[in-house]
């Protein structure tokens, strides 16, 4: 099937004579930053996400393509509405009668948006595929709890889930948990609407919608006996299972540095890992920084054939990363070469 690109179609308007009336013209304005365009068609076309509602790869899910979308009901179901797109095709459908009488209350999901799935299933193979831009990945620090989903609070502090002591530095991060004072309020108790990322209002009252908002939160906690808490709930000490003292010493027996390895022959790795204070856990292995392996008993050992790493070369890099039981963690570093 040829693409619409390789048909080199340019859809025009012409009159009953051949006239031309229309013809696209083509004057892009950027409208929204890029990275908040990106971070719209990233919710948009979350299919997990959505999964609650709407079931995973419903009418909203295409195979094989990139698409956002997004539906809409009007409160009195006079008209269903779906605005969907990818990189190249953006597509809108509606569904309503013509007397502008309510239809039956069914949701844009039953009604309107199987048209729009079946269209775009025949229509987005006539065009270049393209996948949707994914937004950068935003450093967190400083937003508010209530911005990072944590709702039940404003007041956020970390601890090392495995001492429940507050996190330190040293603190892995596969134990590091955000948690929150909590204090059951609206969204407007926390953000300024017109200014979200400028922390706390002082008078959040101010905000006409504030008592509409907060009442009903306030009386829904109560009704769960959820009650606040106060920064008592705040660890006093830090946590002290993780320190540079505690980490396991390793180091790299074989190969040695400059060690040769046949490419289609099985290469051996060989470490010596001794615990400062707990248990060893395991041994991850990585070629040229992609993960090649791991090993769960001591002496830890793994092997390999060159030619099944994808990214091997003549001169390669071998890291080894070993852990203990509490995941303080020590890594070892060689050079090795590859030969025919």
């Amino acid at each position: 099937m040829k693409t619409l690109q390789q048909q080199n179609l340019n859809p025009r308007v012409f009159d009953k004579s051949g006239a031309l009336l229309e013809e696209p013209r083509s004057n892009p304005e950027r409208v929204i930053p890029e990275q908040v365009a990106a971070q719209i068609s990233n919710i948009l076309s979350d299919d997990a996400a959505r999964a609650p509602i709407f079931s995973t790869h419903s009418y909203l899910y295409i195979p094989g393509f990139s698409v956002a979308a997004k539906t809409g009901t009007t409160n009195d179901f006079k008209d269903e509405w779906i605005i969907g797109y990818s990189p190249t095709l953006a597509v809108g459908a509606w569904a309503g009668n013509n007397d502008a009488s309510p239809m039956v209350k069914k949701h844009s999901d039953r009604v309107i948006t199987p048209t729009w799935n079946e269209f775009m299933r025949k229509a987005l193979p006539l065009f270049p595929k393209e996948t949707l831009p994914s937004p950068q990945e935003e450093n967190k620090d400083g937003i508010p709890p209530v911005l990072k989903g944590m709702w039940q609070g404003g007041n956020s502090f970390v601890v090392d889930r495995m001492s429940g002591k507050l996190a330190t530095q040293y603190t892995p991060a596969e134990t590091r948990e955000e948690r929150v004072v909590r204090e059951f309020h609206s969204i407007l108790y926390w953000i300024d609407k017109n200014n979200p990322r400028g922390g706390k209002p002082t008078n959040p009252e101010n905000d006409p919608q504030f008592v509409l908002w907060e009442t009903p939160v306030r009386k829904w906690a109560q009704e769960q006996n959820l009650n606040n808490e106060n920064i008592s709930v705040i660890p006093r000490e830090t946590d002290n299972l993780h320190s540079p003292e505690f980490a396991p010493v390793v180091s790299i027996i074989s190969p040695a540095t400059g060690g040769v390895f046949s490419k289609n022959s099985r290469a051996q790795v060989v470490v010596s890992a001794n615990s400062k204070k707990y248990p060893l856990l395991k041994a991850e292995f990585y070629v040229n920084e992609v993960f090649a392996g791991n090993s769960f008993v001591s002496p830890f050992s793994f092997s390999f054939v060159p030619n099944d790493i994808a990214n091997i070369s003549d001169s390669n890099e071998l890291k080894v990363v070993v852990y203990d039981t509490v995941l303080n963690r020590s890594e070892a570093n060689t050079v090795f070469n590859v030969v025919e």
